[in-house]
């Protein structure tokens, strides 16, 4: 019978999903094979009396596998006036026709044996092949054996196995196939439960009397018991999925004469299955499928983005986009796959007095398995790996023992040696009789060239990335009061890593350049939008791939936010800056403001100060800023800044320095919050302390803070101040009717920089450690004659502190961020406090 196919894939088939092919074979046992018994026993044998004899022994005795009958001889053909009885026969008849007959009214007799009489002999031929029907000849040994039964049950064929082929081409491409893919498949179990007829002997008391007329009798009875039972049906199965999806994915020869259709690949395919058995495994039956045709989306989706900043970033930590293709591949890669299979071990030999297994070849030939320093050579790449085969194996690792006769022998040894089990999985197939070696990585370098005893069953494929390919990443910007996007990068970006589809860019530093700091006013009676930094932006980006190179479908992303600044590294790992900016989803009233540092803030006489927030909520179409007053004498008022209309994510700026609630009353505390059109509360509270006692000298700086804005710093205490002179000299010849000298040097390029050491007086530990914002601060100025001079600070060292140390004081050194080269200052006023400030 040829083989069938149980199950086979659509005509038309997707590789989105299993391509699977199932089969069976009838033919994976031998056939039942055997011979018939045949004896006969002598009509004279059995009458004695003719002889004058007297009747030795009560009955004679059939005895078979199957079954058990005693006939009981009787003095005459009729007894009782009825026929002759099934267990009886007359021993006074000694025609063997008549006996024959008085045989086959035995219905146990009758149903195994066909009886028949020739001359003076009666024949016993069995039915059925099978040595089970042997007639016993111990218990009556009248009985002439001619031909013993035999039978040689169905048993599974030696080396009973499939092999695959699968054939393909695109559709786009030749009209012949290739084959593409071969390996062995080996069959799967197919026994079954099933009740099976079960004879046995039941052994009891022979009743008195000639004949068996009453009682319980011994003989063969049957039962039936549920055993596993091979069914003899060879069944196996292969998906082929991944082999057609590399097909699929490997562009046509260039010769072909129309255009390959990148998003969609579409090609033929059929298999073929060849039944293989004996020793060694020989094609027996071949059956093929009808063609198919697959098809596979290359195209599959869309670029990705995998990861992407959130809404609103700051530009001073990682904003990170990262994309993923799913077309970069030109060709997938598959891993190679080999075995070792032994064949046979059929007799063992003595060769110079050791026992060697020995197998039969192709030609019939007697051969030793393993001959003296016979090497099992695996090849490949640029490593050969000889396994030698000797008496004892010591702890090389290659070596195995001669006198195997299995693979379950030899796997041990195989994964002991450090090159194959470096680049192999070595494992034992029971069920195939094999050891399989799977490269632990995929690709072309691992496949084996071949050799004895070794098959190769799936070849290793090298990934092959598309001609040219790469990412187009493009960047857009709008800063906040500007009307529309402008590009500010266009690049294409490789993959991270070569063959991942993957590509990953932080744009952070990119619209970093594009923002700034806003230099405050910080006398504004009207809230400041901040346009320079704060904007917006998305990425665009593309695929590129092609001989030549061709930009694919593009895809953008949402348009997100960002900000000037950043947070620490630590406060980058463990916060998340929307949750930081709005606390509670429900309730704005928490939202909070872009301030570090405690929310009770003490400032010192005029200090100036201001606070900036950014609209996380689109239902918020108005701010103004409310402040709640307290002064000394206990009284209280209020006020509030002009009403500014916003947008979600818009950032704005407020000042809340003292100086702005000019009132004759001295303040002793005031509570800032920002309220909507309705005045409902959407902002948290920040509450500031002015400090009046008397502080001298007093220095004010500003400087940008880490979250965007603008802040003051007070110091108080002993300063100094240096000059440090910077020129550079040229001798000059000067005028010859008043020189005194021929020859003298001239001062040019002559600069003069300010160095200033400066104290912060008394502060806690909070102050303490707020004072590495200002250190860190791209922008630092000192405020003086009402102006923001810009400053560096020099100094190497600038802070220490001990665990025990409640307050202390602090010094550094800053210098002015320009020279002077000339001076006209009045001698400066340290106590003079700052008013209404100007920009230097």
């Amino acid at each position: 019978m040829e083989i069938s196919f149980v199950k086979e894939p659509e005509n038309t088939t997707s590789t989105d999903q299993a391509v699977v092919f199932r089969w069976k074979s009838n033919n994976r046992m031998t056939p039942e094979i055997g011979a018939l018994y045949y004896g006969n026993i002598s009509a004279y044998d059995l009458a004695p009396l003719r002889k004058g004899e007297l009747f030795s022994f009560p009955y004679v005795t059939f005895a078979w596998g199957k079954g058990r009958v005693n006939m009981y001889p009787v003095g005459q053909a009729i007894v009782n006036s009825r026929a002759l009885y099934e267990h009886e026969y007359s021993i006074v008849n000694t025609n063997a026709t008549k006996l024959a007959e008085a045989f086959k009214k035995n219905t146990t007799l009758n149903r195994d044996f066909d009886i028949t009489a020739v001359g003076d002999l009666v024949e016993f031929r069995a039915r059925a092949i099978g040595n089970q029907f042997n007639l016993d000849t111990t218990l009556n040994p009248k009985i002439n054996t001619r031909i013993l039964g035999s039978i040689q049950k169905p048993e599974k064929r030696e080396n009973f196995k499939f092999f695959f082929e699968l054939f393909f081409r695109h559709t786009e491409g030749p009209a012949t196939f290739e084959k593409i893919f071969s390996s062995e498949v080996a069959e799967e179990l197919t026994s079954v439960k099933k009740s099976v007829e079960v004879q046995y002997w039941h052994q009891a008391t022979p009743p008195s009397g000639k004949g068996p007329t009453t009682g319980a009798v011994s003989g063969w009875r049957t039962r039936y018991e549920d055993k596993l039972v091979d069914e003899g049906i060879g069944i196996a199965e292969i998906d082929i999925r991944e082999k057609l999806q590399i097909a699929l994915s490997t562009s046509p020869p260039a010769s072909t004469a129309k255009k390959y259709i990148q998003s969609q690949a579409v090609g033929e395919y059929y298999c073929q299955i060849t039944e293989m058995y004996g020793t060694p495994a020989v094609a027996r039956k071949i059956s093929r499928s009808s063609v198919k045709k697959a098809t596979m989306s290359l195209l599959q989706k869309d670029p990705l983005l995998l990861e992407q900043p959130e809404v609103v970033s700051f530009s001073g930590n990682p904003m990170i986009f990262k994309l993923q293709s799913w077309t970069y591949l030109d060709t997938y890669a598959s891993t190679f796959v080999g075995s070792l299979e032994l064949p046979k071990v059929i007799f063992f030999s003595t060769i110079s007095g050791k026992q060697k297994p020995c197998f039969y070849d192709q030609k019939k030939e007697k051969k030793v398995l393993f001959p003296d320093d016979f090497k099992l050579e695996f090849r490949f790449s640029d490593t050969l790996v000889s396994m030698i085969a000797v008496d004892k194996p010591d702890n090389s690792g290659d070596q195995f023992p001669n006198t195997a006769v299995s693979v379950a022998e030899l796997l041990p040894y195989f994964k002991a040696n450090y090159t194959l089990d470096k680049y192999y999985s070595i494992e034992l197939d029971t069920l195939a009789g094999k050891i399989r070696f799977t490269a632990r990585q995929p690709g072309a370098r691992y496949n084996w060239e071949g050799g004895v005893f070794l098959n190769n069953e799936q070849i290793g494929v090298d990934f092959k990335e598309r001609e040219n390919f790469t990412f187009l990443f493009e960047l857009f910007f709008q800063k906040q009061d500007a009307t529309d996007f402008e590009c500010i990068y266009s690049e294409q970006i490789l993959q991270d890593i070569p063959l991942s589809g993957l590509a990953t860019i932080d744009v952070s530093s990119i619209l970093d350049a594009f923002l700034d700091y806003e230099i405050p006013d910080f006398n504004a009676s009207i809230p400041m939008r901040c346009s320079q930094s704060k904007g917006s932006y998305f990425c665009q980006f593309a695929e590129i791939y092609g001989s030549t190179p061709r930009i694919k479908k593009v895809i953008k992303s949402s348009v997100k936010h960002v900000l000037k600044g950043g947070l620490s590294h630590v406060g980058f790992k463990t916060k998340n800056l929307l949750s930081l900016l709005s606390p509670a989803i429900g309730n704005p009233s928490q939202d909070r403001f872009l301030n570090d540092g405690p929310r009770v803030i003490r400032t010192y006489g005029r200090q100036a100060g201001k606070l900036y927030f950014i609209n996380m909520r689109a239902n918020i179409t108005m701010l103004k800023l409310l402040t709640c007053i307290t002064y000394n004498d206990e009284s209280s008022g209020g006020h509030e800044s002009e009403p500014m209309p916003v947008k979600q994510y818009d950032k704005l700026a407020f000042d809340v320095g003292i100086n702005l609630f000019k009132n004759s009353k001295e303040i002793k505390s005031y509570t800032c919050y920002l309220v909507n059109e309705a005045l409902e509360q959407v902002s948290e509270k920040i509450s500031f302390q002015p400090d009046y006692s008397l502080r001298a000298p007093v220095r004010y700086f500003a400087y940008s803070t880490s979250l965007g804005g603008f802040k003051t710093l007070l110091t108080y205490g002993t300063g100094s101040q240096e000059y440090e002179l910077n020129s550079q000299t040229a001798n000059t010849t000067p005028d010859v009717k008043r020189a005194l000298y021929d020859r003298y040097k001239s001062a040019y390029n002559i600069r003069l920089t300010s160095k200033f050491t400066v104290s912060t007086g008394w502060i806690n530990k909070d102050q303490f450690f707020a004072l590495a914002d200002f250190f860190l601060a791209e922008k630092k100025f000192i405020i003086k004659h009402n102006m923001l001079l810009p400053i560096v600070v020099s100094s190497k060292k600038v802070c220490e502190t001990s665990d025990l140390s409640a307050l202390m004081a602090q010094t550094f050194e800053y210098q002015y961020a320009f020279d002077e080269r000339k001076y006209t200052e009045e001698i400066e006023d340290f106590n003079c406090s700052p008013t209404t400030i100007h920009i230097a």
